[in-house]
């Protein structure tokens, strides 16, 4: 039986452990306007045809997640980087702010040719999206009547006439 110091172990783990996707941009907590521009690189070893990348919603802001995969172009391939575009949609700010962001998590994945052992396939990476101000509706229109009278008396049952 051959004993191996632990610390070799643990590199040798480490050695073989890679990312199948990197997330190369938005970086982690960055502040981003719509359109967003993700870019991901694809280890050598990832399989283009299991890749994925979603933004996920806000909690509780009732916007869907957005699956932005077929977004890159040139499309995701092994040991190359891609780039994708995206307007993404926005949570409104509350009323009375000029401006606000929401934290919106960037979620890619692959698979790994199935030789290469301890993958890693899923990386979220959390950034910061503005947020739609939200303006005060119009005021309604204003209707003036005009009239050369200041006042008119008449008792009740009766009418009068005016000019406008």
């Amino acid at each position: 039986m051959i004993r191996y110091p632990i610390g070799i172990a643990v590199v040798l783990a480490l050695a073989s452990c890679a990312e199948s996707v990197r997330l190369v941009a938005p970086t982690t907590g960055s502040a981003q306007q719509n359109p967003v521009t993700v870019t991901v690189e694809l280890h050598q070893r990832a399989r283009p045809s299991t890749f994925r990348a979603t933004v996920e919603a806000p909690p509780n802001s009732g916007i869907a997640n957005v699956d932005i995969t077929s977004s890159f172009s040139p499309p995701p391939a092994p040991g190359q980087t891609s780039t994708a575009s995206v307007t993404l949609p926005q949570q409104a700010c509350p009323v009375g702010l000029p401006s606000c962001s929401h934290e919106r998590t960037m979620r890619v994945e692959a698979l790994m040719s199935p030789r290469q052992a301890f993958d890693v396939i899923g990386h979220g990476e959390p950034f910061r999206l503005a947020g739609s101000v939200t303006q005060p509706p119009p005021p309604g229109p204003a209707i003036s009547l005009p009239s050369s009278i200041n006042a008119r008396t008449v008792h009740w049952g009766g009418s009068a006439a005016l000019d406008v």
